[in-house]
């Protein structure tokens, strides 16, 4: 009975995500009011439809950026919960691993020789996945140190590349690119990379009950007859190339898969097959009141990746000491 009312629960709160896009779509700088949003959107379908005055703004910079920001935050923070009962460790998520930042490595050594997004997102699938496997055999309970060790070091690699880089074209790009923003997001890419977002979210999602299996470790998943080797292999280039992709169109933004699962453990307990739901759900919430809050509240266009850094680090900091019973 509690399991159906938190299915419930999880089920309101994907409305309540969807009532919140719709808002971010309206609001900005300029508050377009719903009955013109919803008539733009409908023009994309109807093209005799009479277009609006809030038409381009509206489909080349508000709905993509919002349908971007709700699908990276809930991918990021399904891979923070996916990675998290991988390595049987609750500190670990993308950023903590260091896959972001070697997903952040490889996508500049890309838009250092070519700027195509196709290349640049299989470089940084490769430089994700190289920290990955680094990160893989390593002992549990120094994954955290290793990765952040890593992460140190590719963030030197990539700071080498700035330097080498063109500074008055390329450098402030891929400067600003690695702060995290959704501002250059366009309508055509929304469209290419959607497919592969859900594909891998379904995955996961459809996979999640294996979480709770590899969470309690490979001898009790050996003898339920799983083969936690491929299982782990599955999850790792699953969760790599959605940090790939994200990384490659909107820049670094970490902790989410940090603190977005904590925060979902709370509620659900330690039972991925609620816990996965409630964090897809929570981290597009929360990636998305953030991106409205930059948009409306904050002067300038701060990227995002700021914001999440501020909010997240003490946060990492809360999770050790409350972990540690400081």
């Amino acid at each position: 009975m509690r399991t159906s009312s938190r299915h419930y629960e999880c089920i309101i709160l994907f409305f309540v995500c969807m009532v919140l896009g719709c808002i971010s779509v309206c609001a900005g700088r300029i508050w377009i009011p719903p009955i013109e949003t919803a008539g733009a959107v409908y023009g994309v379908f109807n093209p005799d439809y009479f277009s609006n005055q809030y038409t381009d703004l509206i489909l080349n910079l508000r709905l993509p950026r919002t349908v971007m920001v709700l699908v990276v935050g809930a991918a990021l923070s399904g891979c923070g919960v996916t990675l998290q009962a991988v390595y049987r460790n609750p500190l670990v998520s993308p950023y903590i691993l260091g896959i972001s930042s070697g997903s952040a490595f490889g996508a500049a050594l890309a838009i250092l020789f070519t700027g195509d997004i196709f290349i640049t997102t299989i470089c940084a699938f490769f430089g994700g996945l190289l920290v990955a496997s680094i990160t893989w055999g390593i002992d549990r309970f120094t994954t955290v140190i290793a990765g952040m060790a890593i992460g140190t070091l590719c963030g030197s690699l990539t700071a080498l590349i700035k330097w080498i880089a063109d500074p008055f074209t390329v450098m402030p790009f891929i400067t600003f690119w690695l702060l995290g923003s959704f501002s250059r997001v366009s309508l055509g890419e929304v469209g290419l990379v959607l497919p592969l977002f859900f594909v891998a979210i379904i995955l996961l999602y459809l996979m999640r009950w294996q979480l709770n299996i590899l969470a309690y470790g490979e001898e009790t998943a050996n003898m339920l007859g799983q083969d936690t080797r491929l299982l782990k292999t599955l999850f790792i280039i699953t969760t790599t190339i959605i940090i790939a992709v994200s990384v490659a169109l909107c820049g670094v933004i970490g902790w989410i898969g940090l603190v977005i699962p904590h925060i979902c453990r709370m509620v659900t307990g330690n039972d991925h097959i609620l816990l996965l739901p409630f964090s897809l759900v929570g981290g597009a919430i929360y990636l998305l009141l953030v991106d409205l809050a930059i948009r409306t509240i904050i002067p300038g266009e701060m990227p995002i990746g700021i914001v999440t850094g501020l909010i997240g680090t003490p946060f990492f900091v809360f999770v050790i000491w409350r972990a540690r019973g400081i």
